[in-house]
């Protein structure tokens, strides 16, 4: 009996580390710029990198040609982001986290990169 609740609880505690619990990247974008994403952007990358205490969140992906220019009217009328050339930025520290933002308006894609300090 005691062996099969020490192998139950070991058990548990490999599937509960197993999995994913984090806030998808999605809404972590929205929370960060308070800007909403329409659900038809289209997901290039969505990459989260853990090394121990350590992590970086690599998220890239684009607009459909009217939600670009949703999104484009969006961060123009935002004090948050800088026009750079064409493309636009957004970069801010908060809580330990930085967080750098790319929109391309060529590419009509965004950059996302999330980083623990």
């Amino acid at each position: 009996m005691n062996q099969k609740f020490t192998f139950s609880i070991f058990l548990f505690l490999i599937l509960c580390t197993s999995c994913d619990y984090r806030t998808p990247s999605k809404n972590r974008f929205e929370n960060i710029t308070k800007i909403e994403l329409t659900d038809s952007i289209i997901v290039i990358q969505d990459r989260f990198e853990d090394s121990g205490p350590d992590y970086g969140l690599f998220y890239k992906f684009t607009f459909n040609e009217s939600d670009c220019l949703d999104f484009k009217s969006k961060i123009q009328k935002s004090e948050d982001w800088i026009k750079e050339g064409g493309d636009f930025k957004f970069y801010k520290t908060a809580d330990g986290i930085i967080y750098n933002i790319t929109f391309s308006t060529e590419e009509c894609q965004i950059s996302y990169y999330e980083d623990l300090i």
